[in-house]
């Protein structure tokens, strides 16, 4: 199962992610209640991921409307090593795409 995406509150309303209890994260030494809930699925590119544990909360250290605003495409959360670690990935800079393959698939997929 996936083990990090971080979500902001008006993104886990719109996916219908509701939350069972709190924790406290800490980021750059500043400590915030984060709400737990499950995602049943998510979807990185063209690949279907397995369900797995998500945060919700408010950062000033990250803004996803200020991701947007920098990169110029919708930016809805973070997600985290423990959704990524499961693949091959080679980032394109110049094109600012990220390409992933399952280790047994020959081809990189957008």
């Amino acid at each position: 199962a996936m083990q990090f995406v971080a979500l902001e509150a008006s993104v886990a309303k719109r996916v219908g992610l509701t939350t069972h209890r709190t924790v406290p994260v800490t980021q750059f030494a500043d400590v915030r209640e984060a709400g737990v809930g499950f995602l049943p699925s998510l979807t990185v590119g063209s690949f279907p991921t397995e369900g797995g544990t998500a945060y919700v909360h408010e950062s000033p250290h990250w803004r996803a409307e200020s991701f947007t605003k920098l990169l110029g495409v919708d930016v809805d959360g973070l997600l985290g090593h423990g959704c990524l670690d499961r693949y091959d990935g080679v980032i394109d800079y110049p094109s600012q795409t990220l390409f992933l393959r399952r280790p047994s698939q020959a081809g990189l997929a957008k």
